[in-house]
């Protein structure tokens, strides 16, 4: 009999089963990506992979091991436990943002029909724009990103063309930097409240990078997927994003910052900061 147990073959709620019944099967043995299920295939080299794999994807991904593959990995823990108890021992690293992000463009769209993907025409109704709160603006016609579909521990945004606050003067067929900064900040600032930071609360940027693969077309609807990776408590934290169109990764990057949970904490911050400031203006001028 297979090395999997009659029980764990029929019961979905363990993370490493043959079954490929879900969104997502994380896969050491590329061999079954000979099968083109209806899930989304992703193959791994090494325990961490898995574990970031299912803290993005949650439980709409599964393990598949063989006990071939399971002598030859090193995630053997992970059989015969429950995706509860698997949760409670996986933990982020505040300082992988980099990892993540090579994590986010393992993750294909998932295979399901939502308005909320809409990357390859207009032909779906134009969604709603998130409340301007959650991107710190304003006038609401400033916002670039829609209401979130919530997919494992991800968001993905649809994105809009135009913000008023923008006077550009040239056309383009392709989307510009300025607004693609913008939006991406958006999307991050958004995602980050979605995960638990209060609409009191904000992020103090101390890095961000781009990398621009792939023009984003003008003419053609796109996705923004962020994976944001924060503490309930405040601090250091980060959020990964790419932008997708037509099922093809665009744009990857990453925010780190440190989290504020209410104006009060970013507020003495920013009077310790000025403190400092002025004292060294003071003693540099002497």
């Amino acid at each position: 009999m297979n090395d999997l147990t009659y029980a764990q073959k029929h019961d979905t709620n363990f993370v490493v089963n043959n079954h490929l019944n879900r969104q997502y099967a994380i896969v050491y043995d590329e061999s079954y990506l000979a099968e083109n299920p209806s899930c989304c295939i992703i193959p791994v080299k090494n325990r961490r992979e898995v574990e970031l794999l299912l803290l993005s994807l949650g439980e709409a991904a599964s393990v598949v091991m063989d006990e071939q593959a399971r002598k030859l990995c090193d995630v053997w823990d992970l059989y015969g436990r429950t995706y509860s108890n698997v949760f409670n021992d996986l933990k982020w690293s505040y300082r992988e943002e980099k990892e993540v992000l090579d994590i986010i463009e393992k993750i294909p769209l998932p295979k399901i029909n939502s308005d909320s993907f809409r990357t390859n025409n207009f032909d779906t109704p134009e969604p709603e724009r998130i409340d301007q709160e959650y991107v710190h603006k304003n006038n609401k016609d400033n916002v670039l990103i829609s209401i979130p579909a919530k997919y494992g521990n991800m968001f993905y945004f649809s994105g809009f063309k135009e913000s008023p606050e923008f006077n550009l003067d040239h056309c383009s067929d392709h989307l510009e930097g300025v607004i693609i900064f913008e939006l991406v900040r958006q999307a991050v600032m958004a995602s980050v409240h979605l995960a638990g930071l209060p609409l009191s609360g904000t992020i103090v940027i101390l890095e961000t990078t781009i990398h621009y693969k792939k023009f984003i077309e003008y003419s053609q609807p796109y996705l923004i997927r962020t994976i944001p990776v924060i503490r309930q408590r405040g601090g250091l934290g980060f959020d990964v994003y790419n932008i997708i169109q037509n099922d093809q990764t665009c744009i990857t990057g990453y925010f780190t910052g440190i989290v504020y949970k209410s104006k009060e904490s970013y507020q003495k911050f920013r009077n310790i900061k000025l403190i400092g400031r002025t004292s060294n203006e003071n003693e540099s001028s002497l």
